[in-house]
């Protein structure tokens, strides 16, 4: 297990979280659902610092292997799963990992780190006196229920979500940091008090302290409020400079208690992935439309995203767990085999799923295989290297996309799926440029792959990516379909559909074309618009504001059948 974290960091690929190692560890072969040796008694640990693997004896305190190892407990953490083996483990003041969910009050001796690793964590209590064995800072990432207690000479900074964040300390050493979303906050006696500009804390409860920073308290409630005389704003600001601040974002969304509407997410520099398969902002799984417009109990990502020209790098779902997004299936879900299986589906992305969502000034490099995958029975239904599925309103301006995108249906470079929402149903795309290959067994574009219902503008747009749709569905009039009911579009939009609409008109051979807002389905060639629906209304030439530099292929795979390997690379050129 350390050669494969030797390996992976001689690659450039070096774990930040606990949860990192189990992700190397696991694509290396070592399937562990959790950092458990298989002997009774013993414990694996990760020393962060290090980044080494240590074998503990049962006392916590004999390091098995390697040999002659200098412990020291405040870098290391070990998994739990339950309430009295986190107890036990903090005792000796080593950090703790999830491996399930706990549902149990956690009361700790000492002040440590906790990271819930996707699962949820019921109420923490801490008991942290200035001679434990406590952590000098310890982070709270996850999902929490309360978080109370007495902090000693620690320090903690929250990242996530907590329902009530309420904590003592008289050590003027500490401090409390909240970088994620809390209903209620207090703090009490003299540690220092803090919400960043990645916070949002719901209700400011009375404190001795008036060190909160003024500056990054966001109180959504009444929109002002007053701490220890000191006056707090709201502030639409929130700065992300690390993949852990996009997993407290991707937290917060998930939780359904923030979806960032009319605050804006800044990058302040260069954020690497790593290759470290990412769980996307919002996992919401794509419904039926009517089972989508005007509602907004899901969890949707609907801020604004401004890169600074930054760049996003090797994010990737490589190793990627179903467990750990939300998959559904609907009335078009997809059936395999004579049997008619039915697979789920899921949405992959940075952004898995917006709502009325502006993102600009970034570009990222992608390797997402979204495909198919026969052993849990899902497909990748709404696959984007930016955003798998929209809904409403969207805008992206200053937009580059690198690398490799593939999915089954609704699979683009840059969007996977757009719908409208009501009357939300605008799609502005201006300097937008794909240059990822992009791969899809139908319903595939090197912008968008599927768009309904919305009117969409190009400016400046550029697909120079190499885009393969693999076959055709035996009843449906899809990309690439052999019949000659439907003829398949494969570049700048994959499949245009139900009364969508572009802005200005298509050109043919010199002469203006009909304007697309009249076709009730369209589907999007190499070069323009080509319908053959019910209207038998048809428009060839050049998209007004796009241009395909990128090669064209349709397959003739009947896509039921896409379940080999084999058949995914198997298509011929279109000509």
């Amino acid at each position: 297990m350390n050669t494969v974290l030797a390996n992976a960091q001689a690659e450039g690929r070096i774990p930040g979280s606990v949860y990192d190692v189990l992700y190397l560890e696991n694509e290396a072969g070592y399937i562990l659902e959790n950092l458990n040796p298989t002997a009774e008694g013993y414990y694996y640990a990760w020393d962060q610092a290090n980044n080494k693997i240590i074998y503990l004896m049962s006392d916590l305190q004999t390091v098995y292997y390697p040999e002659d190892y200098t412990l020291t407990e405040a870098n290391c953490w070990i998994t739990v799963s339950n309430a009295a083996e986190a107890a036990k483990i903090a005792g000796y003041g080593y950090n703790l990992a999830l491996e399930c969910d706990i549902d149990e009050e956690i009361v700790l001796s000492n002040v440590v780190s906790i990271n819930t690793l996707g699962f949820k964590a019921g109420n923490i209590i801490f008991n942290g006196d200035s001679s434990s064995k406590s952590v000098q800072t310890a982070y709270m990432i996850g999902t929490f229920g309360n978080i109370g207690g007495t902090l000693g000479a620690s320090s903690i900074v929250q990242s996530g979500t907590a329902t009530n964040f309420n904590v003592s300390s008289n050590n003027a050493a500490s401090s409390v940091t909240v970088s994620g979303y809390v209903n209620s906050f207090s703090v009490s006696g003299s540690a220092a008090a803090s919400v960043t500009s990645a916070g949002l804390v719901n209700t400011v409860a009375s404190t001795n302290t008036s060190s909160i920073n003024s500056n990054g308290v966001v109180v959504h409630s009444n929109g002002s409020s007053v701490v220890g005389g000191t006056s707090v704003t709201k502030d639409n600001k929130v700065q992300a400079s690390t993949k852990e601040d996009l997993e407290s974002i991707r937290l917060q969304v998930a939780s359904g208690l923030r979806n960032f509407s009319g605050e804006t997410i800044e990058l302040t520099q260069d954020i690497n992935m790593n290759g470290i398969a990412f769980t996307p902002i919002s996992s919401y799984y794509r419904k039926a439309a009517e089972d989508v417009t005007g509602k907004s109990a899901d969890a949707w990502f609907s801020g604004t995203i401004d890169g600074k020209n930054y760049s996003i790098q090797n994010l990737s779902n490589k190793g990627f767990s179903i467990a750990g997004i939300t998959a559904g299936t609907n009335g078009s879900s997809v059936q395999f085999g004579e049997s008619r299986v039915t697979y789920s589906e899921a949405i992959y992305g940075l952004f898995a799923s917006v709502r009325n969502a502006t993102i600009k000034n970034v570009t990222i490099t992608v390797d997402i295989d979204m495909m198919i995958d026969n052993q849990n029975q899902y497909v990748g239904d709404s696959v984007g290297g930016l955003i798998g599925f929209s809904m409403g309103d969207l805008t992206l301006e200053n937009i580059t996309v690198n690398g490799s995108v593939r999915g089954y249906d609704g699979v683009g470079g840059i969007v996977g799926r757009c719908y409208a929402d009501g009357d939300k149903k605008t799609i502005t795309l201006k300097n937008v440029t794909n240059n990822a290959d992009v791969t899809g067994a139908r319903h595939t574009g090197g912008i968008i792959g599927f768009a309904s219902g919305v009117t969409i503008s190009f400016e400046n747009c550029v697909n120079n990516g190499t885009i393969k749709n693999l076959g055709h569905d035996y009843d449906k009039n899809v990309l690439g379909a052999k019949d000659s009911s439907a003829t398949g579009g494969h570049n700048g939009v994959g499949y245009y559909h139900a009364a969508a609409a572009y802005t200005g008109k298509c050109v043919t051979a010199g002469a203006e074309g009909v304007n697309t807002t009249s076709f009730t389905k369209q589907y999007l060639s190499d070069n323009g618009v080509s319908s053959k629906a019910q209207s038998n209304n048809y428009c060839t030439g050049k998209l007004p504001g796009f241009t395909n530099n990128g090669k064209m292929y349709i397959g003739d795979v009947q896509v039921q059948y896409l379940t080999q390997e084999a058949d995914y690379d198997y298509a011929i050129e279109h000509k």
